[in-house]
C-alpha cells in the first residue's frame, strides 16, 4: 500500500475543525445504533469501545463504567486515561441477568446500553446464517491506516446479528488477532486455527455460514504467487516472512459455507525475485480461487499495480469505498441490506473516484478486482444502520 503526501489537503479540512461541548460516544457496542439500545451477550467477559469529543486538550480523568446506576468494580483501580482523540477500552465481567451500562467521565454519561444475557431465539423457519470474521492489519512504519482498517471492517460487521429480520446474521463470531504487529507465524497459526475451529471448535461452521478474512498490509508478488508482509519481513527472505495468498486459500478450503477474503495491498513485484508474466499470474490466482467452493476474492488493485491509502480517507482508499458502501452508499434496490453483487457494483466505481481527491502529479490509479468461481448472488452480507 502506498502513502501519498496529502498536507495541503489536511491543512483544508482543518480550516473546519469546530469546538464541542464533551460528548462520550458509544463505538462497541454501540447503543445509539441498536433497537431500544439493546445489546444481547452472553460471555463471560464484554469489551467496552468509547470516545470522546469536544475535548480541545490531553485531559485526564477517571474513567467509570455504570452498571446499572452504580461504578462497576472487580477490584482493579481504572486509572485516569488520556481521552482526547483516543477510543478508550475497558472489560467487565459481564453481570448476571439483565442490566444497563453506561460509561461515566466527570460530569458526563454516555447514553444508556440494556445488557441482556440472551438472544431471542428465531423460529427455525427464519433460521439465519451466522457470520465468522477475522480481520488483520499488520503495522508498518511508513502506513498510517493498515491497523484501522482491519478495526473498522470488524467493528461494522460486529453489529450485523440479531432477531431483527433486517440483520442477516443470527451471530458474529470475531476470530480476529490482538494488536496490529503480527508476524508470518502469527498470522499462519491464526489462519490454522480459525480452519481447526471450522469444524471442532465453539462454533462450528455451517453450510450456510458466512467467513470474512481481511487483510491490509503491504503486499507483493514473486513467482507465481502473490504475498501479504507480516512485520517480520525480511528482504533476504521475503517468501518465509510473508504470507501467500495461496496459504490463505489453502487453510481456507475445508471451511463450510460461502468464504470472502478482502486484501487491501499492493499487487506490484517484487525487485529482488524472479517474476512471470501478470497474465500467468493472473491465471494461477484465478485457478486457486476457482479450486475452492463458494469463495470470492476481492482484491483492493490489479496485478502490477500500488494500492493507496490517505489522511482524507483515514483509510485505503479500497477500504473507505468498502466502509461506504456497506453503511448504504451500494444500495441499488428497494431492500435495504447489501449484498456482495451490489458491494462489487459500487466498490469498482467508488475506489478510482475516491483517487481523484490525491495531487494530480502523483498520476495515481487503483481498480479493484473480483475473482468468484459462480455468480454473485443477492444474499444480504449486512444492513446499514
Amino acid at each position: 500500500m502506498t502513502k501519498p503526501s496529502l498536507l495541503p489537503v489536511v491543512g483544508a479540512l482543518l480550516c473546519f475543525a469546530t469546538t464541542l461541548s464533551a460528548q462520550i460516544i458509544w463505538k462497541f457496542p454501540d447503543a445509539d445504533a441498536l433497537t431500544n439500545g439493546v445489546f444481547y451477550h452472553d460471555a463471560p467477559t464484554l469489551e467496552l469501545r468509547f470516545t470522546v469529543i469536544g475535548i480541545t486538550s490531553d485531559q485526564t480523568d477517571e474513567v467509570e463504567v455504570l452498571v446499572d446506576g452504580k461504578p462497576y468494580r472487580d477490584g482493579r483501580k481504572m486509572d485516569p486515561v488520556s481521552l482526547r482523540g483516543q477510543t478508550v477500552t475497558r472489560t467487565i465481567l459481564t453481570p448476571a441477568g439483565s442490566a444497563t451500562l453506561q460509561v461515566r467521565w466527570g460530569r458526563h454519561e454516555s447514553s444508556v446500553l440494556r445488557l441482556n444475557p440472551a438472544e431471542p431465539a428465531v423460529a427455525a423457519s427464519e433460521e439465519k446464517p451466522r457470520l465468522h470474521i477475522a480481520t488483520f492489519g499488520i503495522r508498518w512504519s511508513n502506513l498510517d491506516y493498515t491497523s484501522k482498517d482491519a478495526f473498522d471492517l470488524k467493528t461494522a460487521f460486529e453489529q450485523q446479528s440479531g432477531p431483527s429480520a433486517d440483520l442477516p446474521f443470527s451471530s458474529v463470531h470475531d476470530f480476529s488477532p490482538e494488536g496490529d504487529s503480527l508476524t508470518t507465524t502469527d498470522i499462519l497459526s491464526r489462519l490454522d486455527a480459525f480452519s481447526v475451529n471450522s469444524h471442532q471448535g465453539l462454533h462450528p461452521h455451517g453450510p450456510d455460514d458466512l467467513t470474512i478474512l481481511f487483510f491490509s498490509s503491504h503486499g507483493y508478488y514473486s513467482g507465481r504467487d502473490f504475498y501479504i508482509q507480516a512485520t517480520d519481513f525480511e528482504i533476504v527472505s521475503p517468501r518465509t516472512t510473508s504470507v501467500s495468498y495461496r496459504q490463505i486459500i489453502d487453510l481456507l478450503r475445508p471451511v463450510p459455507g460461502r468464504k470472502i477474503i478482502f486484501v487491501d495491498a499492493c499487487r506490484t513485484p517484487n525487485p529482488n525475485l524472479p517474476n512471470r508474466s501478470l497474465a500467468e499470474l493472473d491465471a494461477f490466482l484465478d485457478e486457486s480461487v476457482r479450486s475452492v467452493d463458494d469463495l470470492i476474492l476481492m482484491a483492493s488493485t490489479q496485478t502490477g499495480t500500488p494500492s493507496w491509502e490517505a489522511s482524507i480517507w483515514e483509510n485505503g482508499a479500497f477500504t473507505r469505498s468498502l466502509l461506504n458502501g456497506l453503511q448504504g452508499a451500494a444500495n441499488a434496490d428497494a431492500d435495504p441490506r447489501i449484498s456482495m453483487s451490489e458491494i462489487w457494483s459500487y466498490v469498482q466505481r467508488s475506489v478510482p473516484e475516491l483517487l481523484t481527491d490525491l495531487p494530480p502529479e502523483l498520476e495515481a490509479t487503483q481498480t479493484p478486482v473480483l475473482i468468484h468461481p459462480r455468480p454473485l448472488d443477492a444474499r444480504p452480507v449486512f444492513h446499514p444502520k
